[in-house]
C-alpha cells in the first residue's frame, strides 16, 4: 500500500477508483461536470485522495503479490502471490485472459515504502475484482465492488466503497496499462458518492513525477529561494506527501507564516514587510506594499479581521488584501513575533525581550501596552500565544532553539525576586517551545533540545506530558497548524510530523529538506 507505486503496476486496476488521479496529481475538481445541477457534493482534495489511497493501496499490494499483468500473455496467477498477514486473495480462472478475485483484509497495516514511514492506520474490508484481457493484449476490462475502512490517527477518511465499477483500459505493450477509455459505477467517500462515468478519462496522464495542482493543495510551508545568491520569498505545497510543487514569489527575504479565513482566502507573510494574498492557493498577490520594511513574523485571522506581527509594528486587513498601520513602536524596541485572537474583540501579541505584551480590545484597530515585561530570560522569545479558557486564559509558549518554557498568564503571582508578575511557567527546564496549536480540548506544543519532542496538555494547561514521536525529521520545529484531524508540524529543515488529535500520538510523514519557516493549512 505505497504512496507513489510503479507506475506499469498501479494503473491497471487503479483506474477503476480514479488513483489515475492521485498518482498524476490532476486537478481532480476540475474533472468533474460543469453543471451545478450535477455536480456531486464538496469534499476536500485531502478527503478524496485520502480515499484513493484506501483502495489504490490494496490494489498496488495485490499486484506486487502475483506481478504486474502482461501484455498479450495469460494473466498471473493471484492467488499464489505473497501477501500482508491479514491479507487473504482467492482466484476463480474463468479463461486464460480473465479472472476473478476475492480480497479480504483484516486489521492490515501499510509498510514503508522508498524511506516512507508507515502511517498509523489499519485497514479492513474487502473487495471483489474481475479481470479481462482482449485477445490481443491491446485492452483490459476490470470490474470492482469494495468496501474497505480506516481507522487511524492518520486516517483523513474512514470508509471507501466502489459499487458496479466498469473501466476499460487499453494497454501498451512497452507502457502497459494506460488511462481508462470508459469508466461506470459509483465511489462513495465517507457518505460523498461520485458517479465514475462523470468522470474525464482522458484528463490523465502516466507521469507519476507530476506536479499537483496548488489549487487543490491543503498544505503550503512557508520557505525562501535563492536567486543569484538572494533569498526570495517561496511556497511549497502539498497535496499529499510525496506530491509537492514551490511557488516563486516577488521580493527579497523568506515568508515566516501564514493563515486562512473562513473563505479559503490565505495569506502569508515574511521579511521586509511582504504581505501576500490568495483567493485560490494558485495565485498569490503582493500587499501592503509602503506600509513597513519591517519583518513580519506572524499573521492571522479570526473574527473577520487579519492581524499581521512583526518588529515594532501590526498591521491590520479586513480582506487581506487592503492593509494598515495599526500600532507602531516608539522609542523602545519591540519584536513580535506572535498574535492571537481571544473573543469578542480582545487581540494579543508577544514577542521577544523585553517580552511584552499587548492586548486590543477594538478588534486589533488599537493596541495597548498591558504587560511591560513577562521576567523571563532574556534569551526567551515568545513564538506563539493561546488563549484557552476563562480559567486560564493565556499560555505563551517561549524558548530559543534549545532553552524555553511554557508559561500561564493571567494570574496575579511573584517571581524568584518577590516581584508581582502576572505570568507564571508551568513547565520549565531545556527545550525551546516554538510552536504551539490547539485540536478541540488538546493543545501540543513543540520542544527541542537536540531531539525533536511535544509536549501535551488535554486539561487546557494544568498538566503537561512530554511524547516522542515516531522519528525525528531533520532541524528544529518552527510551526505547528491544527488540520482536519489533528496536528501538523514543520521544521527549519521541512521534515514533517502528523499528530493525531488527541495529541498523544506522531509520526514522521517525510524527512525531505524543505527550508521551511512555517506552515499554512487551506482546509
Amino acid at each position: 500500500m505505497h504512496t507513489t507505486p510503479p507506475r506499469n503496476v498501479t494503473l491497471a486496476l487503479a483506474s477503476v477508483i480514479i488513483l489515475v488521479q492521485l498518482v498524476t496529481g490532476c486537478d481532480m475538481f476540475g474533472l468533474f461536470s460543469d453543471d451545478p445541477q450535477e455536480t456531486p457534493p464538496p469534499i476536500t482534495a485531502a478527503d478524496a485522495l485520502a480515499g484513493m489511497e484506501v483502495v489504490g493501496g490494496l490494489m498496488d499490494t495485490l499486484f506486487e503479490g502475483a506481478g504486474a499483468p502482461p501484455s498479450g500473455e495469460p494473466l498471473p496467477d493471484f492467488s499464489a502471490g505473497s501477501y500482508p498477514s491479514g491479507m487473504d486473495v482467492s482466484q476463480a480462472v474463468t479463461g486464460e485472459r480473465s479472472v476473478r478475485l476475492t480480497v479480504t483484509i483484516r486489521d492490515v497495516t501499510p509498510t514503508p515504502d522508498d524511506g516512507d514511514v508507515a502511517p498509523d492506520v489499519v485497514y479492513n474490508g474487502s473487495a471483489t475484482i474481475g479481470m479481462a484481457a482482449s485477445a490481443d493484449g491491446s485492452e483490459l476490462t476490470i470490474t470492482m465492488d469494495a468496501s474497505i475502512t480506516a481507522s487511524g490517527s492518520d486516517a483523513l477518511v474512514s470508509s471507501v466503497i466502489v459499487r458496479d465499477a466498469v473501466a476499460v483500459v487499453p494497454v501498451d505493450p512497452d507502457n502497459g496499462p494506460g488511462d481508462p477509455r470508459s469508466m461506470q459505477g459509483t465511489l462513495t467517500v465517507d457518505g460523498v458518492e461520485y458517479d465514475m462515468s462523470r468522470i474525464d478519462t482522458d484528463a490523465g496522464t502516466d507521469d507519476t513525477d507530476a506536479v499537483p495542482n496548488p489549487t487543490d493543495a491543503p498544505y503550503f510551508l512557508m520557505s525562501y529561494w535563492v536567486d543569484n545568491g538572494v533569498d526570495r520569498p517561496q511556497l511549497v505545497y502539498f497535496a499529499t506527501v510525496g506530491s509537492w510543487g514551490t511557488i516563486h514569489l516577488s521580493g527579497t527575504g523568506t515568508l515566516r507564516d501564514g493563515a486562512t479565513d473562513n473563505e479559503g482566502r490565505s495569506v502569508a507573510v515574511g521579511d521586509n514587510g511582504m504581505i501576500f494574498s490568495t483567493d485560490d492557493g494558485g495565485t498569490w498577490t503582493r500587499r501592503g506594499d509602503g506600509l513597513t520594511t519591517n519583518p513580519l513574523n506572524a499573521v492571522s485571522w479570526a473574527n473577520g479581521r487579519w492581524v499581521a506581527a512583526g518588529t515594532d509594528v501590526l498591521l491590520v486587513s479586513d480582506d487581506g488584501a487592503a492593509w494598515s498601520i495599526a500600532w507602531s513602536a516608539g522609542a523602545t524596541s519591540v519584536d513580535l513575533h506572535a498574535v492571537s485572537y481571544a473573543s469578542g474583540t480582545t487581540w494579543r501579541a508577544a514577542g521577544a525581550a523585553p517580552q511584552n505584551i499587548l492586548e486590543s480590545t477594538d478588534n486589533g484597530a488599537s493596541w495597548t501596552l498591558v504587560v511591560a515585561d513577562l521576567n523571563l530570560r532574556p534569551q526567551y522569545l515568545v513564538n506563539q500565544l493561546l488563549w484557552t479558557s476563562d480559567d486560564t486564559p493565556w499560555i505563551a509558549f517561549t524558548g530559543q532553539t534549545t532553552l524555553g518554557a511554557i508559561y500561564d498568564g493571567g494570574t496575579s503571582d511573584t517571581d524568584s525576586d518577590g516581584n508581582s508578575c502576572e505570568w507564571t511557567p508551568s513547565v520549565t527546564g531545556a527545550g525551546g517551545s516554538r510552536a504551539a496549536a490547539r485540536f478541540g480540548s488538546a493543545i501540543a506544543a513543540t520542544v527541542y533540545d537536540g531531539t525533536t519532542r511535544l509536549r501535551v496538555t488535554t486539561d487546557l494547561g494544568d498538566s503537561w506530558s512530554t511524547v516522542l514521536p515516531g522519528g525525528s525529521p531533520n532541524g528544529y520545529p518552527v510551526d505547528m497548524a491544527a488540520i482536519g484531524n489533528g496536528f501538523l508540524v514543520v521544521t527549519n529543515m521541512g521534515g514533517i510530523l502528523r499528530g493525531s488529535a488527541d495529541g498523544q500520538t506522531w509520526h514522521m510523514l517525510t524527512d525531505e529538506s524543505y527550508g521551511s519557516w512555517g506552515v499554512l493549512f487551506r482546509p
